[in-house]
């Protein structure tokens, strides 16, 4: 299956596609870095296909194909801008937004010319705070960083479980039950920062943990046994595009 962002799909030029494990139709030729939970994002166009750039971001303005991320309960973040042909496809689990990858990809985009005002930004499945359960020092150690940023807003984890968006497929076990941890709050948390408004950015609330089989979870799997698997996020600006022109896919 491969989910799509309603607010991606609206940019003429663009394509992408948040593909679940079992259904991989990416583009021939997409370019994926060597992720390490940093805040390195790297020029895609330059690079040749068969490179792996360490990085946790990539952009693009569509000379050399789709860029990608992969996942399996970190956050995928798609981004493109509606007045430059300009993508990004960045890897965010809690270390990397800790240490600023977000921000520092947002950055890096405006001196490529996007604006502000002009990204849109999609977040696709990852864990959810139905099922990411975590420690108080876990929490300490997030707040000691970035409590400024929800100062005047309600923080990114709570003391109990959050239900899930939907009928989970399988329960999530449970160990401390301390605080359950909202991944995506804290990205928002971090693109606000930034300058981005929340009306700018859609979030895909399918758990990696407990909304199906065909989404990879890295901690799924240490709590069962089953075949590893990953989700592979991508996103293209095509030169055939026009950001003024009309733009439709099929589905």
């Amino acid at each position: 299956m491969t989910y799509l962002s309603s607010l991606l799909l609206e940019i003429p030029g663009v394509d992408h596609g948040f593909e679940t494990s079992g259904n991989l139709t990416l583009p021939e030729g997409t370019l994926y870095c060597a992720q390490v939970h940093g805040t390195h994002i790297v020029d895609a166009d330059g690079k040749g296909r068969d490179e792996r750039p360490v990085a946790d971001a990539l952009f693009s303005r569509g000379v050399q194909g789709a860029i990608a991320v992969i996942t399996a309960d970190c956050l995928p973040v798609l981004v493109a801008s509606v007045d430059q042909p300009l993508v990004a496809a960045i890897h965010a689990g809690w270390q990397g937004l800790k240490a600023g990858i977000l921000g520092h990809s947002i950055g890096r985009l405006e001196k490529e010319g996007a604006s502000l005002a002009g990204l849109r930004i999609a977040i696709g499945p990852s864990i959810g705070p139905c099922c990411y359960e975590v420690s108080r020092k876990f929490v300490e150690g997030i707040e000691h960083v970035d409590s400024h940023l929800w100062q005047n807003d309600s923080a990114p984890w709570t003391p109990y479980r959050v239900p899930p968006a939907s009928v989970p497929w399988v329960e999530p076990e449970i160990t401390h039950n301390e605080a359950w941890f909202d991944l995506r709050k804290y990205a928002l948390r971090h693109l606000v920062a930034s300058g981005v408004s929340i009306e700018q950015i859609q979030v895909l609330e399918h758990c990696t943990y407990c909304h199906s089989a065909d989404l990879g979870s890295y901690r799924r799997r240490s709590h069962q046994v089953e075949p590893k698997s990953f989700q592979y996020s991508w996103i293209t600006f095509s030169e055939s595009g026009s950001l003024n022109g009309d733009f439709s896919r099929s589905q």
